[in-house]
């Protein structure tokens, strides 16, 4: 029974893995069927159809082979299926392995292994990476080759992958990472392993490919951290050469996501002083270069990229707090550097810069409330921190009235600043000058004002607010609540349209039937329905369970 002749290799190789782990599960074997279900991204049912011993047709639930290809699961249930006939398993164990091996006339052993890698480049390329026999500019030549190949072979002459074999395609290029670099490099080839990451990082970089997963920045993730550990293991002339072609990487056109990846191996890589130098005159090019963009949001991004780069640079290379601030003052139009600059006067202890520099950042950035936000709880903290209570409560109030309007921590930091008897004052003129918009009934419940919490549900549309203050107000005020529900579970019933609608409005009804005299309620809301609804069955069987509870 020769099946695997309508697999591709690389499908072949996925589903034995599949089947070496131990992933096919509920193997059962009808006669004229095998059905077996596959753990992979999710559960997959597989069913294979026989005449016989002979395969006429395959099914699997997977996304691939929806598209009529023969997929990875259907593969290992095949063997798994080819285990169960031959009554042994198709791999032997370790012990077994080593016992053949061992018992092996040498030259028979050599001449299977040289017959089975000149059938398979992929295990020809390993194995030479672990005798070393080939010179390191072959040895490079052939994965670069080999990762060209993968890339065909998953896109083909569309050349676009698509989301069902992403994850595969990823895998593919993953495993050249985590064997055979790591090989490389822990035989001390560390620019053969460099050239391999850079030549699998340079080609996904641009490749047509549905990455719903993110496995492409996973792949870059991974370069990202070998690079690294390069920086860490290369010999001096080796690193001056990967320093360059980094830089060489990350100066180019692209402003596309995976440049950052370079960028921080670059800049948390290669610590020596003399890359520090280099790395701080490549930053103020990348800051000039981003200066000559059209005015926007690119634009500010990029320059406050680069100069915190900068700034970084200058601090690894200990220079004092005033070269640092100067250079804040050169790029003062730019919010992430002037947000360098007020954390580099907090540090120093120099609030009143810090505060001039808040408050020249509020007016810059008057259009960003998130900014402001920032800003504004900033200046309160050095008001606290100076001891100036004035300014300090003067600051709390602004907050909560104008950026932190449900914000609950404001509000206990400004009731700590008042007696029993004032704050009672106090709390009307908040509840008074709250926004509209206002989440007001954090702090009712906050002062446990149960009275104005329960007006404020009532007036809520919907079930989100009585849903959630149910358990603070179902006690003192259980007839106003179930008429609550009442009134929304109607309208709620009126337009749903599906089981899944339904089935929630029949938790939500439980949840009803645990407040006082809330059974009769649901019992007479179920009632009616079943007259309004009589020709929903869905619904009808949903509030049949619910009744049946």
């Amino acid at each position: 029974m020769d099946w695997e002749n309508n697999f591709a290799q690389h499908i072949l190789e996925r589903g034995y893995d599949y089947y070496l782990s131990g992933s096919v599960k509920n193997l059962v074997v009808s006669g004229d069927s095998v059905q077996a279900d596959v753990k992979g991204t999710e559960n997959y049912e597989v069913e294979i159809y026989l005449d016989g011993n002979n395969i006429t047709d395959l099914y699997c639930s997977c996304p691939y082979a929806g598209s009529g290809s023969n997929c990875k699961h259907m593969a290992a249930v095949l063997y798994q299926w080819t285990e169960k006939l031959n009554g042994r398993n198709i791999s032997a164990n370790k012990d077994d392995v080593e016992k053949i091996v061992e018992h092996a006339d040498i030259s028979v052993v050599r001449s299977f292994l040289t017959s089975v890698l000149k059938g398979d480049e992929k295990l020809l390329m390993r194995f030479n990476s672990m005798v070393g026999t080939y010179p390191e500019k072959k040895d490079v030549k052939q994965y670069i080759r080999q990762v060209s190949k993968i890339i065909y072979r998953y896109s083909g002459r569309g050349q676009f992958i698509d989301y069902r074999q992403a994850g595969d395609f990823v895998s593919e290029l993953n495993e050249i990472y985590q064997v055979d670099v790591r090989r490389m490099i822990d035989r001390g080839q560390y620019m053969a392993a460099f050239e391999v990451i850079n030549h699998i990082f340079t080609s996904v970089e641009t490749i047509a490919i549905d990455d719903s997963d993110g496995g492409i920045g996973m792949l870059a993730y991974e370069a990202c951290q070998l690079w690294q550990e390069l920086s860490r293991l290369a010999s001096p002339e080796e690193k001056d050469t990967m320093f360059s072609r980094l830089l060489e990487l990350i100066d180019r056109p692209s402003g596309d996501y995976m440049e950052e990846y370079v960028e921080t191996a670059l800049m948390e890589g290669f610590s020596e002083k003399k890359y520090l130098r280099q790395k701080l005159a490549f930053t103020e090019k990348m800051v000039e270069n981003a200066q000559q963009e059209e005015s926007g949001w690119g634009r500010h991004y990029q320059i406050g990229r680069w100069a915190i780069r900068h700034l970084e640079l200058l601090d690894q290379l200990n220079c004092g707090s005033a070269e640092k601030m100067d250079y804040c003052k050169k790029h003062w139009e730019n919010p992430q550097v002037r947000k360098y600059f007020i954390d580099l006067c907090m540090k120093s202890k120099e609030y009143g810069l810090a505060l001039n520099a808040l408050d020249e950042s509020i007016s810059l950035d008057y259009n960003f409330t998130g900014l402001l936000c920032d800003y504004q709880k900033l200046k309160k903290e050095i008001y606290l921190i100076t001891g100036d209570k004035k300014s300090y409560v003067e600051q709390l109030w602004f907050l909560l009235l104008n950026y932190n309007t449900d914000n609950l921590e404001t509000y206990r930091e400004l009731k700590q600043q008042y007696t029993e008897d004032e704050w009672l004052d106090k709390r009307e003129i908040i509840f008074e000058k709250l926004p509209p918009n206002a989440q007001i009934d954090y702090f009712y419940l906050e002062e446990k004002l149960y009275d104005r919490l329960l007006d404020n549900v009532l007036k809520s549309p919907g079930l989100y607010k009585v849903q959630k203050y149910t358990e603070f107000l179902k006690a003192d005020y259980p007839e106003q609540i179930l008429q609550k529900y009442a009134v929304e579970l109607n309208q709620e019933a009126s337009t749903a349209k599906n089981r899944k609608r339904y089935q929630e409005i029949t938790t939500v009804l439980r949840s009803v039937m645990e407040i006082s005299g809330g059974e009769e309620v649901v019992e007479k809301l179920v009632g009616e329905w079943k007259k309004i609804y009589k020709n929903r069955p869905a619904m009808m069987n949903e509030l049949g369970k619910l009744l049946k509870k």
